[in-house]
This record gives C-alpha cells, sequence and structure tokens, in this order.
C-alpha cells in the first residue's frame, strides 16, 4: 500500500465563552452561568504562539468556542491576526452558525487563508416548525448560504442535525 497515513495532533483553545442565543435544547446557559465574554484577540494569538513553542507535534487547532461566529467582525480580525504572524500554517477547526457564516462571505474567504478548513454548522432541521420548536427560527436560507460559501472556498462541512421533535414525521425526518 503506497497510501501515506497523517494523523492531526491537535491542540484546542479558547477564543470566547458561552452563547448569546437562546435555543431551548442547549445547555450552555447553564454551564457557564456568566454571560457571554471574549477574549482579547491578542491572548488568542499568544495562545497559539504558545502552542508552537510547547507543543510543536501539533499540526491542528480546535477552536472550542460554542460559536465563534457571535460576533462576525471579530472572527474576521482574529484570522487577519493568524495570517499576520504567520500562524497560518495551523489547520483549524471550529463551531459556527449558519447565521454568522451566511451574513459575510468575506469572513469565509479568510477563514480559508488562514487555515480554516473543517466547520461544524448547526444545520438542526429542515422543517420550520420544528426549527420554531427547537427555538432557533427560520435558518434554512442561511444554511444554504452558509453551506455555499464553506464549498467555494474548500472547507469541509460536519453538520449537526436534530430529529425525534415532537411533530416529527417519516417524511419530515427524511427530508432533514
Amino acid at each position: 500500500n503506497n497510501a501515506t497515513e497523517t494523523t492531526d495532533n491537535t491542540a484546542t483553545i479558547e477564543t470566547s465563552r458561552g452563547c448569546k442565543h437562546h435555543c431551548n435544547y442547549c445547555s450552555i446557559k447553564k454551564m457557564y452561568t456568566k454571560p457571554y465574554r471574549e477574549y482579547p484577540l491578542e491572548r488568542v494569538i499568544e495562545d497559539i504562539k504558545n502552542i508552537s513553542i510547547h507543543m510543536k507535534e501539533v499540526n491542528r487547532i480546535f477552536i472550542i468556542d460554542d460559536n465563534i461566529t457571535t460576533n462576525p467582525e471579530r472572527f474576521e480580525k482574529l484570522c487577519d491576526m493568524i495570517i499576520e504572524n504567520k500562524l497560518d500554517t495551523y489547520r483549524f477547526v471550529c463551531q459556527c452558525s449558519c447565521i454568522g457564516l451566511a451574513s459575510s462571505e468575506s469572513l469565509v474567504k479568510k477563514m480559508s487563508q488562514a487555515g480554516f478548513d473543517i466547520v461544524f454548522i448547526g444545520i438542526e432541521n429542515s422543517e420550520p416548525k420544528n426549527l420554531k420548536y427547537l427555538g432557533k427560527g427560520n435558518i434554512i436560507n442561511s444554511t444554504v448560504i452558509a453551506c455555499q460559501y464553506l464549498r467555494k472556498y474548500k472547507i469541509k462541512i460536519y453538520g449537526g442535525m436534530m430529529i425525534g421533535c415532537p411533530d416529527d414525521t417519516k417524511e419530515s425526518i427524511k427530508n432533514t
């Protein structure tokens, strides 16, 4: 076999803690009783630099924020800082909302330039009544746009979907 096996050695960092959204199924507000808070981006860059100094085997960084796209402008600035500090040699993975991604194609382009190659997004469900039940609002159009942007810039999409809502049918589960 001529295939070369590659393994990601992953480190984790946070750029914020908590969430501003009000999804009724989520435990984040219970876990982090304080309001949503962002860490200074300079601190985040120092965290990445410390990984490069003290964890030389790391080639992937998972940003474990619950939703790094809560503030798309801030996230784009972080991407700029990653590039400026020549930290774009890492591969990055993060969790994003489709609304945040759909709000800015320039953010998704910058993410690709900074080394983000995997994104987990909450697609949740394809039925408006189920999205309302989950407290998500109608995110269907935002999901479509976010996925288009991610595909355009060759960022892999991992989507979280929820089935089993009270009004689910075989048809609605199949659609989702």
